[in-house]
């Protein structure tokens, strides 16, 4: 078994030992969460404008780099929406919410990447509103909200402050 924590013999990585692998904390129950309750229909509604939210972003960044090529941030924060999008589905399946059948087709692209960072502004800025508009109707189901809140917290520490930094 390997060490925790212990470095490699060059230094080079840390092997952590993770016996049995850990949840993703994006997702209730790793990659094969269990059957989870049917939810209200207010919780459904907050599921659905989440995932809403997360297509309209992941749809926004998609445009931008289809106008102005594989820029950064654009890349690497269109990835993470995908990923959100796809625990958001996961999420909503195991708890029997149906799944929006179309897609937003997110805002049109700027013609610059500075205000296409500015869009990413206010795009993440829009998703940690819903977020914090859902948070309060999802609080009695515990993993729902510990991926809402995991989401929110991705926009307000990774992604919101990198659109920053290049507006």
């Amino acid at each position: 078994m390997r060490g925790v924590g212990q470095a490699g013999s060059r230094g080079a990585r840390t092997v952590y030992a993770l016996s049995p692998p850990a949840p993703s904390p994006m997702t209730p129950g790793g990659a094969n969460p269990p059957a989870a309750a049917a939810v209200t229909a207010p919780v459904a509604g907050a599921l659905n404008d989440a995932l809403v939210a997360e297509q309209q972003a992941l749809a926004t960044y998609r445009n931008v780099m289809t106008a102005l090529g594989s820029v950064a941030p654009f890349v690497n924060i269109a990835r993470s929406e995908s990923q959100h999008v796809a625990v958001l589905e996961a999420l909503m399946a195991a708890h029997g919410v149906p799944a929006p059948t179309s897609a937003p087709t997110g805002a049109a692209a700027p013609a610059t990447r500075a205000a296409a960072c500015q869009l990413g502004v206010a795009t993440e800025t829009a998703l940690i509103a819903t977020y914090d508009r859902v948070l309060p109707i999802v609080g009695a189901y515990p993993d729902i909200t510990r991926v809402v809140e995991n989401l929110r917290d991705a926009s307000v520490s990774n992604h919101l402050p990198a659109f920053l930094r290049c507006a």
